[in-house]
């Protein structure tokens, strides 16, 4: 093929997946979060079921072990990507039909999500793998930030949305649009995934590296050791921290969709920013800086209270934003620094860890979650919950993941955070110039 054709397809894709990305946070956000916990408990399921549930579809990751016999048994990468997200997207349809018929038993919600789980990782296994080949190295910070921006404005609107539906008098007929909405999205994603072009490799079973030779790269496993404890952690008090404050704090879903938005709009400044830094001073320094942010995350919800849990929720929200979004741009751009050519192994590695270990932290949590759920006991006066040994335990978690990170050998440079301070509106205008710039060169070039 033509490489000016090639290039043009490429070009072609990388907006497509900016669309795709927009239209997956429609569906996927309802299997996130408040949303979900909202949607479970809508669907009766248990506290246990829900902490499971919640870490499921990084769990699922491991699955990606075996994206290249799904990949031998559908011929190309393409139809690999076409049927299994097809298989995974076509579960969110269940939702909205059992809600419309007023069908709310749990076994429901854990088989849609379940599906979406079993059949997803393979989708995102190639798209990683066709990212890899489309993105140069060079501009990936600049790309994804772009990307990511969009997502994150996405998921502002959307939460916005979600949370008022939530929030109607007529409850089934509020989840009954959340769900249709997110039936409808998952299909936009499935229509944007047959224009993406998707590079072929001939005979590309015989350019794999093997487990073992990968396993022999040191610095490779530091990563992955770096990777197991963070994802650990988050698995194992994600699922608590949305119980705390929904179930026991009653948390209104529209506050919360609220500072869900604020979020949003801090991720898509903070991309800008990101993007550009991680380029410049390296994926790990940037890295380093969300990682240590979610420290006080953390903190913010060992100290709410029902009492503080408003302004306790709007500080995380904030650190949220600035914090994950160099987390967001930089965990994956990190695994690509690390991995050499082919990636293939590398990912399939990564993922089986992810995926394990996420399991393990889903289960034990649910396990935790159970037995403390809203017990407390009184200090001096006043209530602690039981589930904040939870929180207690993933922060020291998270602090040694922190210096698991320090360890890992790529490009690292330090930052002068005056310079970057000052630069930051810079960055953020550059950032919208060069969409503004890329749309209207593209205008130019269908002309002629």
């Amino acid at each position: 093929m033509n490489s000016k054709i090639i290039e043009i397809k490429k070009n072609k894709t990388k907006i497509l997946s900016i669309m795709e990305v927009i239209c997956f946070n429609g569906f996927y956000l309802g299997l996130q979060g408040f949303i979900m916990l909202s949607l479970a408990m809508y669907f009766h399921v248990s506290i246990f079921f829900i902490s499971i549930l919640i870490v499921l579809p990084t769990a699922g990751q491991c699955l990606q072990l075996f994206t290249n016999i799904v990949k031998r048994v559908l011929k190309t990468r393409r139809k690999t990507l076409l049927v299994m997200g097809t298989l995974s997207r076509i579960s969110i349809i269940f939702l909205p039909i059992a809600i419309y018929f007023d069908y709310r038993n749990p076994y429901i919600f854990i088989f849609v999500v379940s599906i979406y789980s079993l059949f997803s990782p393979f989708v995102g296994s190639v798209w990683m793998i066709i990212m890899m080949e489309i993105i140069n190295k060079e501009e990936r910070g600049s790309y994804f930030g772009k990307r990511n921006f969009f997502s994150s404005m996405s998921v502002g609107l959307y939460m916005l949305l979600y949370g008022y539906l939530l929030d109607i008098s007529n409850q089934r007929q509020g989840y009954f649009l959340l769900t249709l909405a997110m039936a409808i999205f998952s299909l936009f994603t499935l229509v944007l995934f047959f224009y993406h072009y998707v590079p072929e490799i001939e005979n590309e079973n015989e350019v794999k590296l093997s487990f073992k030779e990968v396993l022999k790269d040191k610095n490779f496993m530091v990563y992955l050791r770096y990777v197991s404890i963070w994802v650990f952690t988050w698995e194992f008090i994600k699922p608590s921290f949305e119980y705390y404050r929904v179930k026991i704090l009653g948390a209104n879903p529209v506050f919360l969709s609220q500072v869900g938005a604020i979020t949003s709009v801090l991720l898509m400044t903070m991309y800008m920013i990101y993007g550009k830094a991680s380029d410049r001073y390296g994926n790990r320094r940037v890295l380093e800086i969300g990682a240590k942010l979610t420290i006080i995350y953390v903190l913010c919800y060992i100290f709410m209270t029902p009492d503080n849990y408003k302004p306790m929720i709007l500080t995380i929200g904030i650190i949220e934003g600035i914090a994950f979004a160099a987390i967001n741009i930089c965990f994956f751009n990190l695994l690509l620094e690390v991995s050499k050519k082919p990636a293939d192994v590398y990912i399939a590695l990564y993922v089986i860890v992810n995926g394990i270990v996420a399991l393990f932290a889903g289960i034990l949590s649910g396990i935790f979650a159970t037995f403390f759920s809203a017990n407390y006991i009184m200090i001096f006066g006043e209530k602690f919950y039981l589930i904040k040994i939870i929180f207690i335990i993933g922060l020291f978690l998270r602090i040694f993941s922190i210096y698991q990170l320090s360890k890992i050998e790529v490009f690292y440079k330090q930052i002068n955070y005056r310079n970057v301070i000052l630069k930051s509106p810079k960055y953020i205008r550059d950032g919208l110039g060069n969409v503004i710039r890329t749309r209207v060169e593209k205008q130019k070039n269908r002309k002629e």
